[in-house]
């Protein structure tokens, strides 16, 4: 198969059931088509079922399976299911395989051929590109492009990441987001050995610059370098996830009074100020801990087994789980109004924290 060209496909379980190519029990279904581009990376990340030491099988990606079909009974089906409205966006997830950015291309035009105007197109590529593939991607057709950093502090992003500068990729992002503004996405994993104080700091850089941030829990794969490591629990993922909602509604404008602070003990969330009254506001904080990202992308079941509580949930939270989810995030955390004021995040000396401040 040539680069300029894409004779088959693999496209996610999900997705695979949702456009009638084969059929899955499933609870929730996606939201966004997903297809992977590309198999056996040139990269090593350490999580990463497609990583160049990986001993996973060729056709998963997290923890989901990726079977084959032909481009075009995907494009014929794909058309299908964004103008009966049954995808909400189309999502190229691009392997770093020799060859990556050519068939990213054409898969991105495959993309929006079939949709037409009907969904977005969005690709995740990587953050060691430049800002000419990026260019490139949103001149094919791609309406975001999101380049992941995945690990939120510069050690784990060199030991996780085979070895690349987190910096370099931090610049691109920046530069990408001031050239094509709301355009551009990234991802954070949590569970890697960070902080909660690093994943909100890293998140709130990222949403000050525009940049959209996708929460993923890490999740151990069979075959990665990274398959003995515990996937992190659900607490300290609520906090975070709350703390980005916050932002995310601040920077967006979405909240009256301007963006909370943050205060934090040894790295671990202690005390939330708000520039506004709190009372009645946790019944409303339910969209805290859906899938966040790109619009209409849910992702059910990328890293967790369906019957588990979802690190994300991939549809609107019952009033039980919203009181559940609400209660873990603010188990241990001062919640408080202080009225209008600028964001921040406070730090104090370590305190005999009982979680240490990991996101594990």
């Amino acid at each position: 198969m040539g680069q300029d060209t894409l004779d088959k496909v693999r496209v996610s379980a999900g997705t695979a059931s949702v456009l009638g190519l084969s059929r899955i029990a499933s609870f929730d279904e996606p939201t966004s088509a997903y297809v992977m581009i590309g198999e056996r990376c040139a990269h090593d990340c350490a999580f990463c079922a497609q990583a160049r030491s990986s001993a996973a099988p060729g056709g998963q990606l997290s923890r989901v399976t990726w079977p084959e079909f032909s481009a075009h009974d995907l494009a014929r089906a794909l058309g299908a299911a964004a103008g009966a409205g049954r995808v909400q966006r189309a999502c190229a997830q691009v392997v770093g395989a020799p060859g990556a950015f050519e068939k990213s291309i054409v898969a991105v035009r495959l993309l929006r051929s079939a949709v037409g105007s009907c969904v977005p197109v969005s690709v995740s590529f990587s953050a060691t590109a430049r800002i000419e593939h990026v260019e490139a991607l949103m001149d094919a057709g791609a309406e975001r492009v999101a380049l992941p950093i995945d690990a939120c502090n510069e050690q784990l992003y060199r030991d996780i990441k085979g070895g690349h500068d987190i910096s370099r990729a931090l610049g691109l992002i920046g530069e990408c987001a001031r050239r094509f503004p709301g355009r551009v996405s990234t991802h954070l994993i949590v569970g890697l050995g960070e902080t909660e104080e690093e994943v909100v700091s890293l998140a709130a850089s990222m949403y000050q610059q525009g940049v959209t941030v996708g929460l993923f829990a890490f999740t151990p794969l069979p075959g990665t370098r990274l398959a003995k490591r515990q996937p992190p629990g659900l607490n300290p993922y609520r906090r975070i996830q709350l703390c980005c909602y916050l932002l995310k509604r601040a920077f967006l404008g979405q909240a009256a009074g301007g963006p909370p602070s943050f205060q934090f003990s040894s790295g671990r969330l202690r005390g939330i100020s708000l520039p506004r009254p709190v009372d009645g506001m946790a019944a409303l904080w339910g969209d805290a801990f859906r899938t966040s990202g790109c619009p209409g992308c849910n992702r059910p079941y990328y890293n967790e087994r369906p019957g588990q509580i979802p690190y994300n949930y991939p549809r609107p939270l019952t009033p039980a789980e919203i009181a559940d989810a609400v209660a873990m995030a603010l188990d241990g955390v001062e919640l408080a109004a202080t009225g209008p004021g600028s964001f921040g995040l406070a730090h104090s000396e370590p305190a005999g924290s009982d979680e240490g401040g990991s996101a594990r």
